[in-house]
């Protein structure tokens, strides 16, 4: 019965106090919505570098020559027979979606009275198409194996030749074995990376064009492309298995090993999102710390009067920080329901966002909404107010009661 009517009481005073509420609660719901959006907007983010990786030329994992030494600055090439062997293992595998072959050159690229270095990726052309779903074909066609010959060439490469599509090109690289060698090749599609840089000297062809110039079966490595439905957490161990048993001589690497450019930008987006949230919960603090000691400053004489009664210092000191956590609790749910609606409205207009700098895609506005994105801004936003409320309680349930029933 008493916890009735303390709970009673409770309400009552967050009810009555509901203007100095009210602005706190705005400061929490602000300050909630605030970091949904900006939380989810660094998710989206995090998740299209990690697909933009896997899906333009990495794959989820390559597997290499483990090269050591001086044998690390020479082409270290897997033999077919390994190749094939490593992939029909690899392929076996529930979560491996393909497994494509792939060889590895620097060369000259020449046009006319041109010549440019570049670095040449001999692939399978069905293969590849799947691995290389970020890249995107803005004039001509694609690869095609019953095309040998054909070739697609990054767009800034194929302006600064000043060829276009159906031109004969010349590749000169070197052999396996050390020679000299060069094939002729028609430009069959213009493709666009999404890096500029990388346009400017990139070009795809069949594998089998590549090996005919190298003079050799081999492969540089070996791409595979997983199912993301199918995978689970013992994927990773189960695919570096299939190396260690059957790979002699080789190594495997995931996209995430490879990319190093991710996790520079994921580390300066976390610091960023960091500054941003402490930011955010320093107000929410101060919002609730402001309006719960004015609350206790006016209510003395009622604490006091509370205290005069029976009720302990530690009861006094619960009630008025369940009052703020109510308010708190409050204004998260809703903040956390609106950010949620604000997040579907501004993936349903589809903003445009300005393109990256080297970039040469533009990409639309989206916020990606999951449980942390979600959990995150609620905890960290009830922790603050639970910090910001904290002191004035402990001054309520510490006031003299003679002293304080006479103001």
């Amino acid at each position: 019965m008493y916890l009735l009517f303390l709970g009673k009481l409770i309400v009552l005073n967050v009810l009555r106090d509901w203007r100095k509420n009210l602005i706190a609660c705005m400061a929490i719901l602000i300050g909630t919505i605030s970091l949904v959006l900006f939380g989810g907007y660094v998710a989206q983010m995090y998740e299209g570098l990690r697909l933009g990786s896997i899906y333009s030329q990495l794959g989820h994992y390559q597997v290499h020559a483990a090269v050591v030494g001086e044998e690390a600055y020479t082409k270290s090439l897997i033999a077919k027979e390994q190749a094939v062997l490593v992939a029909d293992k690899l392929a076996a595998l529930d979560e491996v979606k393909l497994v494509s072959h792939r060889v590895e050159a620097q060369g000259l690229i020449s046009f006319g009275d041109k010549s440019v270095g570049i670095l040449a990726y001999g692939v399978d052309a069905d293969a590849d198409a799947q691995i290389s779903e970020a890249v995107s074909i803005v004039e001509g066609s694609g690869l095609f194996s019953h095309k040998p010959a054909g070739a697609l060439v990054g767009r800034e490469l194929l302006a600064e030749l000043g060829a276009k599509v159906g031109d004969i090109l010349t590749f000169l690289t070197t052999t396996d074995g050390g020679a000299i060698n060069a094939v002729d090749m028609e430009v069959t599609g213009v493709m666009d990376t999404g890096a500029k840089e990388l346009n400017k000297r990139f070009i795809k062809m069949n594998l089998s064009l590549m090996q005919e110039v190298q003079y050799s079966d081999a492969v540089t490595n070996l791409v595979v492309l997983l199912d993301e439905s199918k995978l689970t957490d013992e994927s990773d161990r189960l695919i570096r298995a299939v190396i260690a048993n059957n790979g002699a001589g080789l190594s495997i690497k995931s996209w995430s090993e490879m990319s190093d450019q991710y996790h520079q930008i994921v580390a300066m987006f976390n610091n960023i999102f960091s500054f941003v949230t402490a930011l955010v919960i320093i107000i929410i603090f101060a919002a609730i710390f402001n309006t719960m000691t004015m609350g206790v400053m006016e209510r003395v004489s009622e604490l006091s009067t509370i205290r005069a009664l029976g009720s302990s210092r530690t009861e006094v000191l619960l009630m008025v920080l369940i009052e703020g956590l109510i308010v708190g609790v409050f204004a998260v749910l809703v903040g956390i329901s609106s950010g949620a609606l604000l997040a579907q409205v501004i993936n349903y207009a589809n903003i445009a966002m300005p393109t990256p700098p080297g970039s040469t895609f533009a990409y639309p506005l989206r916020i990606l909404l999951d449980l942390q994105v979600l959990m995150v801004p609620a905890l960290l936003t009830l922790v603050a107010t639970l910090v910001g409320g904290f002191f004035p309680a402990w001054r309520a349930g510490r006031l003299p009661i003679n002293e304080a029933m006479q103001r």
